[in-house]
């Protein structure tokens, strides 16, 4: 394991080797209590040339199938937990990921480059406004830059919402509350959530409906619907590149 800026240590964890074929395999890794976790990626390490090892197959056939299912049992009470299938002799199976004490410290370089991806977007947006405005000539009391402002500024708003839901969510590990108070917070997060995106979305269609006509209105709510989805794909592959696995704030728990 080596040492990062910020305290965060990474980790990578390769199953055993052995002369026998692999049906499945797990790998189920977890920290102290205390700290946070952040699963990497995970790779199978196949042999070029497995052909050598067919004859101690038979022999071994028996270790396979313990092996299988003591690697069904991997993982039972663990957050996370990678699997792969279709090991040939002396093959093997790597995870890696990283933990802190910290988690800000963990995740320190992804928002950044998260804030500074919302401040680039920010300033297209502002170009694409003022590039409207010299072509067509308009002002800001035009009902057209009204329309794209609106529909513009209500789609970040509703993208940061569900994220800022979904990065609560992962914060406080709701999901992981049990009984009724759990399941009535989530219920009240997801409620509130879904009210204040609905307002964002209907809410300035209802003004510049009922200031410069229906419309306007139906264009507005158009307009965001397609802005939201374009934001969201954007985000969701731009996070993906980015976080891998979610951090989890786990029990102490350490097999494979």
């Amino acid at each position: 394991m080596s040492k990062n800026r910020g305290g965060v240590f990474n980790f990578a964890f390769k199953t055993a080797k052995v002369a026998s074929d692999i049906d499945n395999t797990s790998v189920s890794v977890g920290v102290q209590e205390g700290l946070y976790f952040k699963g990497g990626k995970a790779k199978t390490l196949y042999q070029e040339d497995f052909s050598t090892f067919s004859s101690e197959k038979f022999a071994v056939g028996a270790e396979s199938q313990a092996i299988g299912s003591i690697s069904q049992r991997i993982g039972q009470g663990s957050d996370f937990v990678k699997t792969t299938s279709g090991l040939d002799p002396y093959e093997s199976f790597e995870v890696k990921g990283k933990y802190s004490d910290s988690w800000f410290g963990l995740y320190w370089g992804t928002i950044t480059k998260i804030i500074g991806a919302i401040i680039v977007l920010g300033l297209i947006v502002y170009l694409i406004y003022r590039l409207i405005k010299l072509k067509f000539h308009l002002t800001i009391k035009s009902p057209l830059i009204w329309l794209i402002l609106s529909s513009l500024v209500a789609a970040k708003l509703v993208i940061l919402l569900v994220g800022g839901f979904v990065f609560l969510m992962e914060l406080f590990n709701v999901s992981r509350w049990s009984g009724e108070f759990g399941v009535v917070l989530i219920l009240l997060l997801m409620l509130v959530a879904l009210v204040l995106a609905l307002t964002l979305i209907f809410g300035p269609a209802v003004y510049l409906g009922s200031k410069f006509g229906v419309g306007y209105g139906v264009a507005s709510v158009l307009l965001t619907v397609f802005l939201i989805i374009i934001l969201a794909t954007v985000s969701i592959l731009f996070l993906k590149s980015l976080l891998g696995t979610p951090a989890v704030f786990i029990d102490p728990l350490i097999s494979y």
